[in-house]
């Protein structure tokens, strides 16, 4: 472990004038950190311990304003690794508490589901062809099915369970990457010898949420275009406008329609983006930076619908919208290399609309995780006056780029859209190593930098724990 610190002290004291990127470069040369970052858990463990030691005795002390970045810019840039890291473990899910049923069903999957087959008393995947379907979409839930037949009284089914936990893991990581997975196992009680418990079904199901992966129709833009223009007809625009929106939803149901729109508008069920907007009155000189890929349509429309009666506010500086790359093939996207990401400055509204389509019609995103991150850094980039970020974000879907998080210095404050999950932990940990903030149709979540290491947060029922610099959610044994 002093090894392992020394290598970061002499970083330190190196280059005390580096910042951000730069000192990241300098520091990942020196072969122990590199060595030390690509080991264990518990070898970075001890590597940030040790860091966050020398940090806290001595960063009062030091004379320049240089040094304290640079330290600071270290500890982000450890923190970050972690952020990559898989959410949980199969030792840990091996004590989930075990439920039955007397048979399961594989016939009655739904069609946002998905099975992985094995055999009983078994660890062998049999067919990985369905998910290799559904990859790289978000994992809403994983079940781990078999049977409560022992053949022996000496059988082990928590040893087997992390047998077939560890082969899912080795043959499909990504089931393992969100902090919104809910995971289950389920015994099978229906069977009373071998043979019975062999004609049962064995192995994962996996329920995904469906991702639009085409580009949307004309039709579609036509949509979205007259929801704005309902929603911002000057009849009932200042129920949008009030203060308390998002507290009380007013009654919208009545509305008049616009002329040449007629029914064509969408019901905006989860008002994320026009509360949270409302509500936070006091940001200023912020600029948007909003996913536009397909399953953000509801949440894209109310942004829009916020601009248009908001578009001469000085209160945006710009306006950044992606699309997770053009349409390329997930292969295909490199991290901060995906594209896809369209800034800009206005205050015509119709510019705004226009722009935000034609990002729109380049791409609808494809796999799950989005490059949220590479959008931020492109929009400070073209932008460098900007004060901070508010992110308009879909909360399902994990942060790709997540491991960029250290280049970024200014607050990102995050409009989470689609909460009905819970909260995904990666927009805890931006929100958090930035300083800024997570926001909900109900609520602003505003103090997470004051948690500190071991500590609780809970929203909604949903629990997570600070572990070695991220929010990890606390599941139920």
């Amino acid at each position: 472990m002093a090894v392992l610190t020394l290598g970061w002290v002499v970083c330190f004291l190196a280059r005390g004038n580096l910042q951000g990127p730069l000192t990241f470069n300098f520091c990942y040369k020196i072969p122990v950190v590199k060595k030390a970052l690509h080991k264990s858990s518990v070898a970075r463990y001890f590597l940030v311990v040790g860091v966050l030691q020398i940090s806290n005795a001595h960063i009062c002390n030091l004379q320049t304003t240089a040094m304290k970045k640079m330290i600071t810019a270290c500890l982000l840039l450890v923190s970050t690794y972690f952020l990559s890291a898989q959410v949980v473990t199969p030792d840990e899910l091996v004590r989930f508490k075990q439920d039955t049923t007397a048979r399961y069903f594989i016939s009655k999957i739904k069609t946002n589901q998905v099975y992985i087959p094995m055999d009983f008393n078994s660890a062998e995947m049999k067919d990985l062809s369905a998910w290799r379907e559904i990859k790289y979409n978000t994992i809403l839930k994983v079940e781990l099915v078999y049977t409560a037949y022992r053949k022996s009284d000496y059988f082990d089914q928590p040893k087997l369970n992390i047998e077939r936990l560890n082969a899912l893991r080795k043959n499909a990581p990504e089931a393992f990457n969100s902090t919104l997975t809910k995971w289950k196992f389920i015994a099978q009680t229906d069977c009373k010898t071998e043979d019975e418990a062999k004609n049962l079904f064995h192995g994962f199901v996996i329920t995904y949420r469906p991702e639009l992966a085409a580009p949307l129709s004309s039709d579609q833009y036509d949509l979205i275009h007259c929801t704005v223009e309902k929603y911002t007809n000057p009849d009932y625009s200042k129920l949008i406008k009030s203060a308390a929106y998002g507290k009380t939803k007013p009654d919208l149901a009545d509305a008049p329609k616009p002329p040449v729109c007629g029914e064509n508008v969408m019901e905006l069920r989860d008002t994320a983006v026009l509360s949270v907007l409302n509500r936070k009155t006091d940001w200023k000189n912020f600029a948007i930076v909003c996913d536009v890929t397909g399953s953000m349509t509801p949440y894209v429309a109310q942004t829009l619908i916020w601009l248009k009666l908001n578009a001469k506010a000085t209160k945006v500086s710009s306006y950044t919208f992606f699309n997770d790359g053009d349409g390329k093939m997930d292969a295909e996207k490199k991290v901060g290399e995906t594209g896809g990401v369209y800034a800009q400055k206005t205050m015509v509204y119709d510019t705004i609309e226009n722009f935000l389509f034609a990002t729109m019609r380049k791409g609808s995103g494809g796999d799950a995780p989005e490059n949220n991150l590479e959008a931020v850094i492109k929009t400070l980039e073209k932008f460098p006056d900007t004060k901070e970020i508010v992110m308009i974000a879909d909360n399902p879907a994990n942060v790709k780029d997540i491991e960029l998080l250290y280049k970024i210095r200014k607050p990102i404050r995050i409009v989470l859209c689609g909460t009905g999950y819970g909260i995904n932990a990666d927009y805890l940990n931006i929100a958090r190593m930035t300083g800024g903030s997570v926001h909900t149709i109900e609520k602003d979540i505003e103090d997470l930098v004051k948690i500190n290491e071991g500590e609780y947060f809970e929203f909604k029922g949903q629990k997570f724990k600070l572990q070695y610099g991220k929010f990890k959610p606390v599941y139920e044994m």
